[in-house]
């Protein structure tokens, strides 16, 4: 995926929930809104964490300004540094404001991760079954141009007029009873089929769908 500003990627997660209102959205276009939401959430949780580091460093120069008023008259001396024993253990009840920060920042970015992805997951699953779930008027204008191509490799061989005059034909039955019969007498056995690959699964779900009532 192609860098991004964040207006951009919220601006193409609209966009599919649009389609998705519309439902217009295809699997491709669910595959592209989990990835944008998932890229727009780690770089919004790069960014709460650099605001935490900088809130952090704000507070240090604030206690460094008052510890200056409070001493006006004393004199510039040079700072300095004690280098401790590297062996030498911190004391359990002393932590480090940035360690902390940065501790916790890990453990939400985990937990929020594993939150989110559970979230897209559902959505999927939920828009999946929505558009199972609707009918289909014609055939030729509900196969995409990606999975007519992907049918055709994978089902017919690469036999382009064949793909076309079998959709003609399934566009034409009463019922799906119907239309089952056909496939399985006249493609299936022709070029045959393995009915548990994604390829088949999928060309049937959109021929149960053309004869959803």
């Amino acid at each position: 995926m192609s860098y991004q500003n964040l207006n951009d990627l919220v601006e193409e997660i609209k966009s599919g929930l649009l389609k998705l209102e519309n439902s217009e959205l295809s699997v491709t276009d669910v595959d592209a809104i989990q990835a944008n939401a998932k890229e727009l959430f780690e770089r919004l949780t790069v960014l709460k964490y650099l605001a935490l580091e900088r809130l952090a460093d704000g507070s240090k120069n604030d206690i460094s300004s008052q510890e200056s008023l409070d001493s006006e008259d004393a004199e510039i001396q040079p700072i300095k540094i004690k280098i401790g024993n590297p062996e030498e253990k911190v004391p359990e009840n002393q932590t480090n404001l940035l360690d902390a920060i940065e501790e916790s920042g890990v453990e939400l970015e985990q937990s929020d991760a594993e939150n989110l992805n559970q979230k897209l997951a559902s959505a999927s699953k939920s828009v999946a079954d929505k558009l199972k779930a609707q009918p289909i008027p014609d055939l030729n204008t509900a196969i995409g141009i990606n999975q007519k191509y992907l049918f055709m490799n994978d089902l017919f061989e690469g036999e382009r007029d064949e793909f076309h005059n079998s959709i003609a034909e399934l566009n034409k039955f009463d019922s799906f009873l119907d239309a089952d019969n056909y496939i399985r007498n006249n493609l299936v056995s022709k070029y045959n089929w393995d009915m548990e690959s994604a390829s088949a699964v999928r060309f049937m779900e959109l021929i149960e769908r053309r004869y959803l009532s």
